[in-house]
């Protein structure tokens, strides 16, 4: 029973990254030109809105990779996971290989999301983590891919979505703001 709580919790966070990843991106790259004018009127709640995006998709994500036994994370559940089952290895590596990609993400959220190093601008935290945001998106991507997979094999009832529609309703949000009224 335990096996599976932890994997319902890493289904959350797999959500969770993927779309708290989706609204940041949308936030602050995919509202421009045309949406900008507008996005701008609201420039208080969408700063604040895409910090807030920023900070639940670095934590979500490295939620994922936790190496502490005592947390809920996807090494944390193929150590519960029955050790009979034949897919176990190929998980296993699988996940290895995608903890090795992920390790600057979870610095980053390590170094600026956990103040570690609360003194470094977020360009000097970034400086020595050397990764995209293309990167970023890919991790996220392939770390819910992995989980999807998990959650077929444990036959679990919950599932991580998949597709943009976070991202695209966070647009379409935008595209429905009413100019304010001076």
């Amino acid at each position: 029973m335990l096996a599976l709580k932890v994997l319902e919790d890493v289904v959350e966070s797999a959500t969770c990254a993927q779309a708290h990843h989706q609204v940041w991106w949308a936030l602050a790259n995919r509202i421009y030109p045309d949406l900008e004018v507008r996005a701008n009127e609201y420039g208080d709640f969408f700063t604040v809105s895409s910090h807030a995006h920023y900070t639940a998709m670095f934590v979500n994500l490295a939620h994922l990779f936790e190496r502490r036994h005592d947390t809920s994370s996807i090494s944390r559940y193929l150590a519960l996971a029955d050790q009979s089952n034949p897919l176990l290895p190929q998980f296993r590596q699988q996940f290895q290989a995608l903890a090795v990609r992920a390790e600057p993400m979870v610095k980053a959220r390590h170094k600026s999301v956990a103040h570690v190093d609360a003194f470094l601008s977020e360009r000097e935290v970034f400086a020595d983590l050397s990764f995209t945001w293309n990167e970023l998106r890919d991790v996220i991507e392939d770390s819910c891919t992995l989980v999807r997979a998990l959650v077929r094999d444990a036959a679990l009832s919950r599932a991580v979505f998949d597709g943009s529609r976070y991202g695209d309703a966070t647009l379409e949000l935008i595209r429905a703001l009413s100019p304010r009224r001076a």
